[in-house]
Order: structure tokens, then C-alpha cells, then sequence
């Protein structure tokens, strides 16, 4: 019983001298001086992170077939940041003759497929394709 005493003490200083050496580490302040040096040599520069709450840029409609010249087409801009911007791909195809900001209107010049492109404020895109076939006859 006397050899169980024992050791039961034994294992109870142990434990008070780990905690002692453990909790003692803890109440050390730290030396920072060389970290301090890193981070003036090391400038941090935080990435900026995707807006979660922002919409997708969208083109209304995202296609559109247009069968004579001189057709027109109402897109609109959704989403986004405006300011929006608005391009044709090709411009002897056709063009945007209004422009309001979130919506423009598109007239087809001439057969062929073109593309009009809407960039928001931070560079994200959409299209609209428009398919321009050669315009029909009634014989």
C-alpha cells in the first residue's frame, strides 16, 4: 500500500511541475522584433475577395436571330456594377444606335452573325449572339 502512496505522490509532483513549466511558457512575452522586420520588408497585401452578394452581368435576350437589315433589337443589361459598357463585334454587321446605359438598341446592317458585348464597371462580361441570315424573298 506504502509502494502505491508512493508513487501516487510521485505522479501528482510530476503533473504539478509539467504545469508549472507549461503555464510558466505561456505568461513569457514573446520577442516580435524579428518578426516586425519581416513584415516591414514584406508588405502584406490582402486579395480582394468575390462580392457574394453581387449578380451576374447578364444580356437580355442572350440571343436573338434578326431576318432583314434594318431590324431592331432591344437589349437590356442585368446585374452586374454598372456603369455598363456596350460593343459589336463587327461593326459593318451591325450597331448600336441607342444607348441608355442598361439598355441599348441593336440594327442589323447586314447578313451575318455578330456578337454584342456588355462590361461592367469591373471588367466581367456578357454577350448577346444574333444570328443574321440572309433575309427571306416572296417570289
Amino acid at each position: 500500500m506504502r509502494l502505491l502512496w508512493n508513487r501516487a505522490c510521485a505522479a501528482v509532483v510530476v503533473l504539478a511541475l509539467l504545469s508549472v513549466l507549461v503555464l510558466g511558457a505561456c505568461e513569457r512575452s514573446l520577442d516580435t522584433s524579428e518578426l516586425q522586420g519581416y513584415f516591414d520588408e514584406n508588405e502584406y497585401e490582402s486579395l480582394s475577395r468575390p462580392d457574394l452578394d453581387r449578380v451576374s452581368l447578364t444580356v437580355s435576350p442572350s440571343g436573338k436571330t434578326m431576318t432583314y437589315d434594318g431590324q431592331q433589337a432591344k437589349l437590356s443589361a442585368g446585374g452586374g456594377i454598372a456603369p455598363y459598357s456596350w460593343d459589336v463585334h463587327d461593326v459593318s454587321l451591325g450597331s448600336i444606335i441607342e444607348d441608355s446605359g442598361a439598355v441599348v438598341i441593336y440594327r442589323r446592317e447586314t447578313l451575318g452573325d455578330n456578337v454584342v458585348i456588355l462590361t461592367d464597371s469591373t471588367g466581367d462580361q456578357s454577350f448577346c449572339v444574333i444570328a443574321q441570315p440572309a433575309e427571306e424573298t416572296t417570289e
